[in-house]
């Protein structure tokens, strides 16, 4: 019995020991403090190794690090501490790691700026102390560095690039290993001047095996901010004077192999080209400015494949490392509409030769318009005013054109100039209030570009957020007003585009095309009231516009205008383990949208469950229920088309990412109740981590879609013929579709050192569509699903060389394209990077691409991975090299 009582004792003493030495109190491990150190001398070997006399005997360890996951604020098994110093120049960092289990440290490499693979320590500044935005720098156990912004609100631009030192040591038989990072002021925007001397710091470990998460000071899981949750680092007062001048030259020479079209003098199989330019940096005070000269802003990644069939533009990111840089600056943006979208700048010719048949016209290729130079001034001053001001200028580009052995010269883009101003002023975190600018100016003089492209276009917008309560509950507002000027027949075309559709039926009792016009004016914007901070329950309601008007694509991206609507959000975050979960949160979201004219045209309600479980699962499903949808853009401008109601599902799970081996499986799936609509997609997807050197993934996309209203042309009237079932112009024909897409991704990168990597990327893609029961548009919005088409009689159809001939009574009444299709492209790159010095890189690059879009139709992807195969090339082999060096 005395026994039992000690064991009982004893079992109670360590369980209490247990709770009160491994928990750390919130106000223990929410916004620590460290005090850096100034050094002049003693300045370590940056090896990876802590053994030099710095670490060992100088400056302060921070308190043990504390788990964010899988339990907050628990002490881990595996410790970790730091230190930092700094002196005129650079800013020192060495993380020490302990590992309970020394052989399991993951040490794989990764490619540069690829923070997702290895054993992990991070450090990010928020150097201006205004919780907006922080540098962050990312090395790995096996040394690959990663460079990165992160703003409050946890968006990442994994493209900023900035040149600063890191190594690290492995110490199995300490069961440890070290990391030791040297950065640059130079790298850094900060006030040099500051009373407080006060830093927002995030120091943070990552231990794969586990997906364990270690921060020095804590930023809970359930936080009202990301960079506002940091701790901070006292004593940064004796900072170096900004005086960072940093240049970036480089060289390129590119060869092009391509597939010959005969009789042309334009493509005829090889070209040369070759460029020379460079990117400057200049530190101003407590602003930066970057200059480019003649920039290469060709891409390494490619753009994927994508089969759209709608009438919306598509969108692609940006993967330019200029207009990436202190991005977070010139962002301005209401939902999905965007003031500023880059790839504006640079991109495809605006207009296109007519008339080339490449049989007796042929046209000179025009990929991209030459940008002359553009500038960049970014910063924050120690008032908390952020300014941002870009400014470019693309080249008058011409494009040769041969007509029936006649050659002249046509102009596919005036010259240019593109404006951005965007500021900001921040209140303690709490209170922002900002603005932004752009305008679009082309001289286009007597060009016959003047008639079918807008002259000048502009916006302004402002916006503004307050938070209440430690950022318990916020209000959130943007607004934006454009104003695009061109000529009469310029506006007529921007009235009549996908964005506006002014002559759709529907819209014809507020809107129509009015051809006299010289400007389109519109605003657009939101109002979002919430609760999203440190809580469970979380909610918010938001009131947003577009109206008619509004336009931001000159220089912007907006896909669709003419809309008001309402969205209420209410959810639940469990962040602590429950039972067989570790993780969830669930979502209920109402919205509804109307057109200016007052009509409802869409209803929808979801419920979105995010999930992951204790084995590390992660699961994320929703639910829509659309029970009211009218399609607006459908019919190309004709009346709006009304969809019976619909469930949306949403469901991607996928397993344990710490593991070798990684499979996700993606579902998505729109059902119609009127049986004859559905969409589907599945995508499943495979990653391989071999040794600590090759990463293998693939992904596999299939999908199934039936539509039997899919538009296929808008048809006039041949002569004085009408047809009896829809005596209206012009006809809309629609038909029933069986479309199937393939596509598969493979990616695979050999790391040989953190500095050397080969990449390799292939993309098969195949989208076949046969269409049938063809139909012209009746009584469209007719909640009776018979009623809003009218059959054509396939009798009356007629097929000849590719095209349908209506007839009545043997004469044709109107004629369309057969719709039916078969896309294949094959997309390849390899890309074998060197950076051989801090900051200078060596590109070699070749991309292999094979496209064609046939209309005959060949049924399974075997047979047109068949065809596709046997497409004419096109190979691009190119070489780059820069060197980086500062002043």
């Amino acid at each position: 019995m005395k026994c039992i009582s000690i064991i009982v004792s004893l079992f109670c003493f360590l369980s209490a020991y247990a709770q009160q030495d491994s928990v750390v109190p919130f106000d223990k491990a929410y916004k620590r403090v460290y005090y850096a150190t100034k050094i002049s001398d003693n300045k370590p070997v940056i090896d990876g190794m802590l053994n030099d006399l710095l670490w060992q005997e100088e400056g302060v360890w921070t308190e043990k690090f504390v788990q964010v996951s899988p339990f907050e604020r628990v002490i881990s098994l595996s410790p970790t501490k730091a230190k930092l110093f700094y002196d005129d120049k650079f800013i020192y960092v060495g993380i020490y790691c302990k590992d309970a289990f020394p052989e399991k440290i993951n040490q794989f490499i990764g490619n540069r700026d690829d923070n997702s693979l290895g054993d992990l320590v991070s450090i990010a500044f928020d150097t201006y102390h205004d919780f907006r935005a922080a540098p962050e720098f990312n090395i790995n156990a096996g040394g690959n560095k990663t460079d990165l912004v992160v703003t409050d609100k946890l968006s990442v631009n994994l493209s900023w690039n900035a040149v600063w030192e890191g190594k690290t040591s492995v110490n199995k038989a300490d069961s440890s290993w070290s990391a030791e990072l040297k950065i640059p002021f130079s790298q850094l925007r900060y006030n040099q001047l500051s009373e407080e001397g006060i830093w927002g710091l995030h120091i943070r470990r990552i231990i794969r095996r586990n997906n364990e998460v270690q921060n020095w000071s804590m930023i809970p899981l359930k936080n009202n901010g990301h960079v506002f949750s940091f701790g901070e680092v006292h004593q940064m007062t004796e900072l170096p004077k900004a005086r960072g001048i940093e240049f970036l030259p480089y060289t390129m020479g590119k060869f092009t192999s391509e597939p010959v079209v005969p009789g042309s003098p334009y493509q005829t199989g090889n070209r040369w080209k070759g460029n020379i330019g460079m990117d400057a940096k200049f530190a101003l005070s407590d602003f930066t400015l970057d200059m480019t000269i003649n920039p290469d802003y060709g891409q390494v990644e490619l753009d994927p494949s994508v089969m759209n069939l709608t009438a919306y533009e598509t969108f692609y990111d940006e993967k330019r490392p200029f207009f990436l840089e202190g991005k977070h600056i010139l962002d301005f943006a209401s939902g999905n509409d965007m003031m500023f979208y880059t790839r504006r700048i640079g991109g495809s010719p605006s207009y296109s030769p007519s008339g080339i048949d490449n049989v007796n016209s042929f046209a000179e290729t025009k990929e991209n318009v030459p940008i002359l130079g553009a500038l960049k001034l970014t910063g924050t001053n120690r008032h908390g005013l952020t300014m941002g001001v870009l400014q470019s200028i693309t080249a008058r580009s011409s494009a040769k054109v041969s007509r029936n052995g006649m050659e002249t010269e046509e102009v596919v883009e005036p010259l240019t100039n593109y404006s951005v101003a965007r500021v900001q002023k921040n209140w303690k975190g709490n209170t922002l209030l900002g603005g932004m600018v752009t305008s679009v100016n082309r001289f286009m003089e007597d060009s016959p570009l003047k008639e079918i492209l807008f002259s000048n276009a502009y916006s302004a917008g402002i916006d503004f957020v307050q938070y209440f309560s430690n950022r318990l509950y916020y209000i959130d507002f943007k607004g934006i007003y454009s104003s695009v000027n061109g000529s009469e027949n310029a506006i007529s075309l921007l009235q009549r585009n996908p964005v506006h559709y002014y002559q759709r039926e529907s819209a014809q009792s507020y809107l129509g095309v009015d051809s006299r016009r010289t400007s389109l004016n519109g605003t657009g914007g939101y109002l979002k009231v919430g609760r999203k901070g440190n809580a469970k329950w979380f909610f918010s309601e938001t009131v947003g516009w577009t109206s008619p008007g509004f336009d931001l694509n000159a220089i912007g991206y907006l896909k669709e205008a003419d809309f008001y609507e309402n969205e209420s959000e209410i959810g639940y975050r469990q962040t602590t383990n429950w039972k067989m979960f570790r993780s969830n949160t669930f979502t209920l979201t109402q919205r509804n949208r109307w057109n200016y004219g007052g009509e409802s045209v869409l209803n929808t309600a979801s419920l979105r469950w995010q999930s992951m479980t204790m084995k590390r699962y992660e699961v994320d499903f929703k639910e829509t229920w659309a029970w009211n949808m009218l399609d607006s853009r459908m019919l190309r401008g004709g009346k709006d088309m009304r969809f019976d109601p619909s469930f949306n599902t949403y469901l991607k799970i996928n397993t344990d990412k710490a593991k070798r081996v990684l499979f996700t499986m993606t579902y998505e799936g729109t059902h119609n109740t009127d049986g004859y609509n559905s969409a589907n997609k599945i995508s499943p997807a495979f990653t391989f981590r071999l040794g600590n050197h090759v990463y293998l993934s693939s992904q596999f996309d299939y999908a199934w879609n039936k539509d039997n209203l899919q538009y296929v042309s808008s048809s006039v009237p041949l002569g004085n013929q009408i047809l009896p079932i829809r005596p209206v112009v012009p006809y809309y024909v629609m038909g029933h579709m069986s479309q199937e897409t393939y596509g598969l991704t493979m990616k695979l990168q050999v790391n040989v050192t953190p500095d050397i990597s080969l990449q390799l990327y292939g993309s098969p893609f195949t989208s076949t569509a046969t269409f049938s029961d063809f139909k012209v548009a009746d009584n469209t919005t007719s909640s009776t699903y018979s009623e809003r088409y009218i059959p054509i009689d396939p009798v009356s159809l007629k097929l000849s060389n590719n095209i349908y001939s209506v007839e009545k009574e043997g004469v044709p009444v109107f004629n369309f394209r057969k719709p039916d299709f078969s896309f294949n492209e094959f997309r390849s790159n390899v890309v074998a990077r060197w950076e051989y010095l801090p900051g200078s890189t060596l590109f070699f690059v070749w991309e292999h691409r094979m496209s064609d879009r046939a209309s005959s139709v060949i049924n399974g992807w075997g047979d047109n991975l068949d065809r596709m195969f046997g497409l004419p090339a096109r190979n691009t082999f190119m070489i780059k090299v820069n060197y980086w060096f500062s002043i």
